[in-house]
């Protein structure tokens, strides 16, 4: 227990450490900043609430990219997680069925390897083809990518999760009566609740922090929260980074209860 309470002392201070610091940041004025370096607000420095104002004064300019961001992150992750949990089904509960020369190892690693791949070789393509499709600068075209990009992961994630649910449970279903699509609504998917709300978190926070892809296919209309920092300078970028951190802390709080409650949950009923 001692060891366990010293190891998240020590990476709650890792987490908690550089939000204090850009919180101080956020609160002092620029000649603060130039000035020797002060830790303690009303003790060290006299805080100010400047850039605060600023960026409430500006909101024309703040909410849009967080809405842009939330609706992006929200729609690529369930519609990554809802393609993925089907392929995790199938890859997990059919392991002799073969796709053409590739086994379900095979097939596993193929969706693995999809994450190796060089991202900057995608901008190009990427850009020709929204461009084609007059999807540029549009929501759906960085849902689409996310997506994509997301969906490799999440199956090799929710397979692991779905093989350790005991199949014994699922073939007591079948005997009772339900079909394979009955057990895998009732059974399978409620006790793998708890993998597949770790990955939405997972597929959310990449989606919201992602940069580069917005960089290539976004431009003026739809602006993202990691390219709205990009352009923010001096006292304000401070409050804009804690205000870009608040949304995943708040998604991740909120889904920890179903997180919490799937764990929980036993695989029978009495």
């Amino acid at each position: 227990m001692i060891l366990s309470w010293a190891v998240i002392a020590v990476w709650g201070l890792v987490v908690f450490v550089p939000l204090y610091w850009i919180g101080t940041v956020s609160l002092k004025t620029g000649l603060a900043l130039n000035q020797e370096t002060t830790y303690v607000p009303w003790v060290d420095f006299e805080p100010t609430f400047g850039s605060w104002r600023r960026l409430i004064d500006q909101s024309e300019r703040t909410i849009p990219p967080l809405l842009n961001s939330a609706l992006i992150a929200t729609a690529s992750s369930a519609v990554a997680l809802l393609v993925s949990t089907m392929a995790a089904v199938s890859l997990s509960r059919f392991p002799d069925r073969r796709l053409g020369p590739f086994s379900d190892s095979t097939i596993s690693f193929l969706f693995l390897a999809q994450r190796m791949f060089p991202t900057a070789l995608l901008a190009i393509p990427l850009l020709v083809t929204f461009r084609e499709l007059r999807l540029l600068d549009t929501h759906i075209a960085l849902i689409i990518t996310y997506t994509a990009f997301g969906i490799p992961f999440a199956v090799w994630l929710l397979r692991e999760f779905i093989r350790r649910i005991p199949i014994e449970i699922e073939d007591a279903a079948m005997v009772d009566g339900c079909d394979r699509m009955e057990v895998i609504r009732h059974v399978t998917i409620p006790l793998a609740a708890p993998g597949l709300v770790a990955v939405f978190i997972l597929l959310f926070i990449t989606a919201w922090n992602e940069f580069y892809f917005a960089s290539v296919l976004s431009f003026f209309r739809v602006v993202t929260a990691p390219l709205w920092i990009s352009h923010v300078g001096g006292r304000m970028l401070a409050a804009v980074v804690i205000v870009t951190t608040i949304p995943p802390i708040v998604a991740g709080l909120l889904l920890e209860r179903l997180l919490r409650r799937g764990l929980l949950t036993g695989g029978i009923k009495g």
